[in-house]
């Protein structure tokens, strides 16, 4: 797989498992919704290793699908919550496309002043996939 079929395997399983809610999808114009909940996608690839012995193989990559969750700050923390942990049980130790998921997680609940009127959580999807199929 390339970086970036593993980048669209991430962003096409986000669409699917939580296709009811707007996504800032990156590099095209958003405006967030005024009393909804929304989230914004980053891929972050790691390094990447020899999986197999010589100069023709496989490589492992390693990286992380952060998705970050907003919800207006008068719905209190609930609402961005239940989204975050929607987000952790679709990508749970799935296989997506032929990329691997580890255990995602929630980050704390913190206000974002620099979007607006947000309470934000990221979720964290660790994950690897064979390069150079």
């Amino acid at each position: 797989m390339t970086p970036d079929e593993v980048r669209a395997a991430l962003e096409g399983h986000l669409a699917s498992a939580v296709s009811t809610v707007p996504v800032a999808w990156p590099g095209i114009p958003f405006t967030p919704p005024e009393n909804a909940a929304w989230m914004r996608p980053a891929f972050r690839p790691g390094q990447a290793f020899e999986g197999e012995i010589g100069r023709v193989g496989l490589s492992r990559r390693t990286g992380v699908f952060i998705v970050q969750v907003f919800s207006p700050k008068g719905l209190g923390s609930g609402a961005v919550l239940a989204l975050a942990g929607q987000i952790e049980a679709a990508f749970r130790r799935q296989n997506v496309g032929g990329v691997e998921c580890g255990e995602p997680y929630a980050g704390d609940v913190v206000e974002d002043a620099a979007n607006g009127p947000w309470l934000q959580c990221n979720v964290t999807v660790p994950w690897w996939a064979w390069i150079g199929e």
